[in-house]
């Protein structure tokens, strides 16, 4: 419909069509017009949402999604039926495309569901034993991180079964300390906890060993916040303008957001990948 409306000015005129629609969608340097393809944009779109989903600044069509289709249900466990619009049909068929690089990291443990949220590094839980976990360990499927981890230590019944015994030895292996903060889904470009020392920063970056996709977002990263950072610096003196850290995170995230849409990743098999790895590195409080 797209190729058709451009060479005729109708979408339903399709035999008018000059070039094939791949080419049309190749890069200007190629010789082509660099048009977006309806499936990529749909989909990106689509993984926002998905983001949005879990961020205390949720939008009003959000806000309604949370209200009267997920209805205190797990984004994960909702069934594709007809109810709601296309854009939430389209939402759920790409849920096991987020499951890949959505992740929480534990705060205080009263958002985040012992079975069915993404926090542990083998995955949902209930995934592993289905349903009988539930019933077998006597965890309610809603329970959250906070009703089982009390004082430091698993709260956890006695189980035979050896699928379970495996399970409950890899949650105590993997470090958990509650805190006074928000659950958050995170990711990091660093993989470590950042830190604020400006020099401890630069030798990071200088001599960790990061795949290709995380270095390229690092230095873009970087070559970004440095910019807009003077610029703050500038305006605070010079004209007495103010913006918060989240404002300015903002915009640095539009920017880098920017900067890999026009660099049209995935028609480059180098860069294949590099949105997905952009997401991971986001973090969003509940």
């Amino acid at each position: 419909m797209c190729s058709a409306f451009l060479w005729s000015g109708s979408p339903n005129i399709t035999s008018r069509a000059k070039i094939a629609w791949e080419e049309v969608c190749c890069p200007r340097e190629e010789g082509c017009l660099r048009i977006r393809r309806v499936k990529d944009v749909s989909t990106m779109f689509m993984l926002k949402l998905i983001w949005r989903l879990f961020s205390n600044t949720a939008s009003l069509w959000v806000s309604w999604v949370r209200r009267y289709l997920l209805r205190d249900a797990v984004l994960w466990d909702v069934k594709d039926t007809w109810l709601g619009s296309w854009a939430w049909r389209k939402l759920l068929r790409i849920r096991n495309i987020a499951k890949s690089f959505v992740r929480w990291d534990i705060g205080d443990g009263n958002t985040v569901r012992f079975w069915t949220d993404l926090w542990h590094p083998s995955g949902r839980l209930i995934d592993i034993d289905w349903e009988s976990g539930t019933q077998k360990m006597g965890i309610g499927r809603d329970r959250r991180i906070s009703d089982l981890l009390v004082g430091g230590a698993w709260r956890f019944r006695r189980c035979r079964d050896q699928h379970l015994q495996s399970m409950i030895h890899d949650v105590i292996g993997f470090p958990i300390t509650l805190s006074s903060g928000h659950d958050t889904v995170v990711g990091n470009l660093f993989c470590i906890d950042p830190d604020p020392d400006w020099d401890t920063t630069v030798e990071r970056l200088q001599n960790g060993t990061y795949d290709r996709l995380t270095f390229i977002l690092l230095r873009l990263v970087f070559q970004d916040s440095v910019y807009f950072i003077w610029i703050e610096r500038n305006d605070r003196k010079h004209s007495n303008r103010a913006k918060s850290v989240e404002q300015l995170a903002k915009l640095i995230d539009k920017v880098v957001w920017n900067r890999l849409s026009s660099t049209h990743y995935f028609l480059k098999p180098k860069l294949k990948g590099i949105m997905c790895r952009w997401f991971e590195a986001h973090s969003h409080h509940e």
